[in-house]
């Protein structure tokens, strides 16, 4: 389900519902998400630096790819 998928669903479901008690814990759950610190600085930069490396590793298309190793480990 893409990003913009499960918003419309997630829309439509608080939409659809004209139950209070769950509109409350609906906010205060999002409210307490947007409290911690979840942005991509809070990820050590050891962890960033992995990341960059393997994108480079991915753009420069040089790994091996999914189809092979499951062929050679498990078979087709």
């Amino acid at each position: 389900m893409s990003t913009a998928e499960l918003k419309n669903y997630l829309h439509q479901l608080i939409v659809e519902t004209n139950d209070t008690a769950i509109l409350k814990k609906v906010q205060d759950y999002f409210k307490s998400l947007q409290k911690t610190n979840t942005t991509v600085t809070a990820i050590p930069e050891s962890h960033k630096e992995l990341v960059r490396e393997r994108k480079k590793t991915a753009q420069a298309n040089d790994f091996v790819k999914w189809d092979s190793v499951k062929n050679k480990f498990i078979g087709k």
